[in-house]
């Protein structure tokens, strides 16, 4: 059974601070281009044993990752591009793996109040590959008032706050099974891990002159001094 819990007052975006980002010398964009970020995967949380020092590192090393991959893109106007005509554009699967937090948290009880409805209905569900969706059809096209990438920055900053005060306020009894509140967000840490890879993919398919490598980026070697090292086979048991 889950619990309603609330621990303090969430984080919540006010109509002004969606307003002021027309007033930043900076851009979003250009400011993350400029953090250094560390393109290296943590091992994942056991469940039965993990902390909550554990969890908070490897929740943001996953927001971290999946924030950085964008920094790719050398303008914000491209973030509503389509490089797939089955996909969204890019500014969704920006805001996507955010609000599946906040929207998760919310079922769990977790959290009680959202930070931004708006948002979280407008980037909570996918594209539908039907080409006879019209829905789709419009929110792939160019009429679709997306909102900037400032706000989005602004609002996954939110998120993450929001995040890592549950993380370090909420009751944690370990092991951490299907049926455990905490359960929730591990969802959405694997599930912005996922789009770590197709948001990959879309980035890819954009045209060349569309990109630029990130801070801090290393491209793998051709070919190496020394051998891979070993990779076991893990036995999985049935229950």
């Amino acid at each position: 059974i889950l619990h309603i819990l609330q621990f303090g007052k969430m984080p919540v975006l006010t109509e002004k601070d969606q307003q002021d980002e027309g007033q930043e010398s900076c851009s979003s964009l250009q400011s993350m281009a400029h953090k250094v970020c560390e393109f290296q995967s943590l091992r994942p949380c056991n469940l039965k044993i993990c902390t909550r020092s554990e969890i908070r590192d490897y929740f943001e090393n996953t927001y971290d990752l999946d924030e950085a991959i964008f920094t790719a893109i050398i303008d914000e106007e491209y973030f509503n591009k389509c490089p797939d005509r089955l996909r969204l554009p890019l500014i969704f699967y920006l805001a996507h793996t955010a609000t599946l937090y906040v929207n998760k948290l919310l079922l769990s009880g977790l959290i009680k109040e959202r930070i931004n409805r708006s948002f979280e209905t407008m980037f909570e569900t996918g594209v539908d590959e039907m080409s006879w969706d019209d829905t789709e059809n419009y929110r792939m096209g160019g009429s679709y008032n997306w909102p900037s990438v400032t706000e989005v920055f602004k609002y996954r900053e939110a998120v993450r706050e929001m995040v890592i005060h549950v993380i370090e306020t909420a009751p944690l009894k370990l092991p951490i099974t299907i049926d455990h509140p905490w359960w929730s967000l591990f969802m959405g840490m694997e599930h912005e891990r996922i789009h770590l890879e197709t948001s990959s993919v879309l980035l890819r398919q954009l045209p060349v002159e569309f990109l630029k490598c990130p801070v801090n980026w290393k491209y793998a070697p051709l070919a190496a001094n020394t051998p891979a090292g070993s990779n076991e086979f893990v036995q999985i048991h049935e229950k």
